[in-house]
């Protein structure tokens, strides 16, 4: 179809469609000229990004380790007493002996539910001698709690209820619930045991381990204390993160013993809290060690019961702020102290109401190292000349154990054995690309010739045509020429006759500079010069200079330079806008392709509508000679 109407109407036999493409041919030319560069720049980036990528991770991840001593220098420490004290050497620690004492341990704040006692709860198990293992903190403090008040309701089995009436507990606390007032209008329901029930109640009825009965708004504070880990003065945010307020209608609906550890846990101060059901017990620890961190417990001064003239004290509404049963609930968790292998119970009345308290403190551990005594270690850990030591236990009084500094040669070589490695990778990478194979034979298919092959056919075409896209290019040889000068180019400044790579035993095993190790003779120059391997690779001239700095920091230097030229070559990714040159030279080609396919579609417009005005001057010529023929004939 032309651009005004259906050709062949003229019978000129022309086919305009083959016309307007073999018209278009050239237009066609030039455009795939530019796709072809544009693709080419393309490949190009992406092969540049490829090795950005790989020299960044050789950068930071290799090289860093092959500039610090407890690679290159590594240390092993051995202890006579290992029950005392162990130790681990960085390559700082001098190869020598030490006489180590142990004095004490440092311990940790520690508080843990007597064992055996259990966790004392009030809930009213009638004559029976048997013992709860309810998890809900009610339990602990009250004998019971009911909601009550016209505002309460109940779902029960998909009906809802206005209020109840419990039963006494049986001797596995267990209760028989009565409710009343269904708001369908069926009959009265019991439930029985666990009944579990939801209600917008907003007072309730508590029973204390007096016995008391009093009515409580829902939302007052029944449980609020404050837990911390100094004497320090806490501000308004910490008060507010660091103490836990539970209401009436928490307890009411099921906060447990795991809650409250989850809770403490939660104010991350470095306290742990856990509760075991098996045997009932719960523990409080703070995570760091030592006499200066503690476990304080603040606990607010409640209220009286509002009194007055005619104001019964059992049933009065008490005007309560969470500190009485706080108290209690503390109390109640039955916690004693757990200092070095001694457990000491805290007193039964130990919490009360508007006291600040420190529960529990850790303590500090104490070690004489070559004659010189160290204190306040809160860790069992501390480091003196390179060396760490690690408290297990004290040492018999009057003897020492011998910790022995020695170098870890086998160590070493393994590092030296994995620079080889590392570093043969990088620069077979960099020569595999710089010199790699170009088939110019093979260039960069077209939309059209794609379409007329398979994709294996595509895909191994463009491997070829790829290949090579970074022949002899000039930042990968330098990048390469750099590396090999930085291997061998002795280090000024070292003590001794080792002073480079070569004289380690690394030498190259092939003209591209792939190396090798000799193990015999590095082995026989840091038996000659301990310190050799570490210099020569790790050692940092303060003034940056390239020939006083060792091989790790000058091959370091060597990918920073190279990445930075890479960079402004053709960026850090394959993302074309990224202001490089060859990312502006993409977006360029890009641009000029768009446009030139805008100028094709009006081009080829163009032909049609030249052929569309053939067409019809064809059309009406055949007309008018009709015409004459017919008035003639």
């Amino acid at each position: 179809m032309g651009v005004n109407g259906i050709y062949g109407l003229s019978g000129s036999g022309l086919d305009i469609e083959s016309l307007v493409k073999v018209g278009m041919m050239s237009k066609q030319n030039e455009y795939d000229k530019m796709y072809k560069n544009e693709t080419k720049l393309n490949w190009k980036k992406e092969a540049y990004s490829t090795l950005y990528t790989d020299m960044t991770a050789f950068n930071l991840t290799k090289l860093s380790d092959y500039k610090m001593s407890s690679k290159m220098n590594a240390m092993t420490a051995s202890s006579s007493n290992e029950s005392a004290v162990t130790a681990t050497a960085n390559g700082n620690a001098a190869s020598m002996s030490h006489s180590v004492q142990v004095t004490s341990l440092s311990t940790n704040a520690y508080l843990q539910t007597e064992a055996g006692a259990g966790i004392t709860r009030h809930i009213n198990l009638g004559d029976s001698e048997a013992k709860s293992t309810s998890i809900y903190l009610k339990d602990n403090v009250f004998k019971d709690i009911t909601a009550v008040g016209d505002d309460a309701t109940y779902t029960y089995k998909g009906v809802t209820y206005t209020g109840r009436t419990a039963s006494e507990p049986d001797k596995n606390g267990d209760i028989t619930y009565t409710l009343t007032g269904a708001t369908d209008g069926s009959a009265d329901v019991s439930g029985i045991s666990t009944l579990s029930i939801t209600t917008n109640a907003k007072k309730y009825e508590i029973t204390d381990k007096d016995g008391k009965t009093h009515t409580v708004d829902g939302d007052a504070a029944a449980i609020s204390f404050t837990v911390r880990t100094s004497d320090k003065e806490l501000s308004d945010e910490e008060l507010s993160a660091q103490t836990i307020t539970y209401t009436y209608e928490d307890l009411m609906n099921g906060k447990s013993y795991n809650n409250l550890a989850s809770d403490i846990k939660g104010m991350n101060i470095g306290i742990q809290a856990s509760y075991d059901s098996v045997n009932d017990s719960f523990s409080i620890y703070n995570r760091t060690g030592g006499a200066d961190n503690k476990i304080y417990f603040d606990i607010q001064a409640a209220d009286d019961f509002a009194d007055g003239e005619g104001v019964d004290q059992a049933t009065a509404t008490p005007q309560y702020n969470g500190g009485t049963f706080a108290a209690e609930l503390l109390n109640n968790l039955n916690l004693g102290k757990i200092e070095g292998d001694e457990y000491n119970k805290l007193s039964d009345d130990f919490f009360a109401e508007g006291t600040s308290k420190e529960a529990a403190a850790g303590t500090n551990g104490a070690i004489k190292i070559d004659g010189q005594t160290y204190t306040n270690i809160t860790d069992n850990k501390v480091t003196v000349g390179g060396v760490t030591y690690s408290l297990l236990g004290t040492t018999p009084e009057g003897s020492s154990a011998r910790v022995t500094v020695s170098q870890d040669t086998s160590s070493i070589i393994d590092s030296v054995k994995s620079f080889v490695e590392d570093y043969n990778k990088m620069l077979d990478e960099l020569n595999d690309k710089y010199n790699e194979a170009v088939y110019s034979d093979y260039g960069v298919l077209t939309k059209s010739q794609e379409d007329s092959m398979t994709k294996e056919q595509i895909e191994k075409w463009n491997e070829k045509a790829r290949s090579g896209i970074l022949y002899h290019d000039k930042i990968l040889g330098g990048i390469i020429s750099d590396m090999r000068t930085a291997l061998a180019t002795p280090v000024e400044g070292v003590d001794g006759k080792y002073n480079s790579a070569f004289s380690l035993g690394i030498t190259t095993s092939t003209d591209r500079g792939h190396i090798k190790l000799d193990e015999d003779k590095l082995k026989k120059a840091l038996e000659a010069e301990p310190n050799s391997v570490y210099q020569i690779f790790g050692k940092l001239d303060s003034n940056d200079d390239y020939d006083k700095n060792g091989v790790a920091q000058r091959l370091s230097d060597v990918m920073y330079a190279g990445l930075k030229k890479i960079k402004a070559e053709a960026g850090s990714s394959t993302e074309a806008a990224d202001g490089s040159t060859i990312g502006n030279k993409i977006l360029e080609w890009r641009t000029k392709m768009s446009d030139f396919k805008k100028m094709m579609s009006s081009y080829e417009n163009l032909l049609f509508k030249k052929y569309d005005n053939m067409e019809t001057a064809i059309q009406k010529l055949s007309m008018t000679l009709s015409y004459v023929t017919y008035n003639n004939g």
